[in-house]
């Protein structure tokens, strides 16, 4: 799942790049970004194909301890190598973003509250008393 939504984010980066290639994006890092997404959709596809031919020759006892006798050895380590091959263009897009956050610049925010009167209460400063909706009078204390 993780490195499945890391592919779909990847291609929504390289729609986002490509569409900001004029403004704020270089050609060099939408190339980098087009490639990246190559290897890691590749890598993706690799690893399911190979972990389900890998699953499917498995006649060991315990999947976590996965030895050559216990079948699909190669498949297994092809998906392995696969996962760890996008693990690692995940990184490299993922670093490809600092040049732009670089060129980012932030300012303390202006923060303007407007407060309005609802009607719940109603305060009379001369005579220190307030009135509710129902109409009677109190003192504040």
């Amino acid at each position: 799942l993780c490195f499945g939504c890391g592919v779909a984010w990847l291609m929504a980066l390289v729609y986002v790049s490509a569409g900001l290639y004029s403004v704020q994006s270089s050609r060099i890092l939408l190339s980098l970004r087009v490639l990246l997404c190559i290897i890691n959709s590749s890598s993706f596809l690799t690893m399911l194909i190979c972990a389900e031919i890998a699953r499917a020759k498995f006649h060991g006892n315990d999947p976590t301890k996965w030895k050559p006798d216990d079948g699909g050895w190669i498949f297994h380590i092809i998906s392995t190598v696969s996962e760890w091959i996008m693990a690692f263009s995940l990184d490299l897009s993922i670093m490809s973003l600092v040049p732009e956050f670089k060129q980012l610049q932030f300012e303390d925010p202006r923060i303007i509250v407007n407060i309005e009167r609802r009607g719940f209460l109603e305060i009379d400063a001369e005579n220190d008393s307030y009135l509710s909706l129902g109409g009677g009078h109190s003192m504040l204390a």
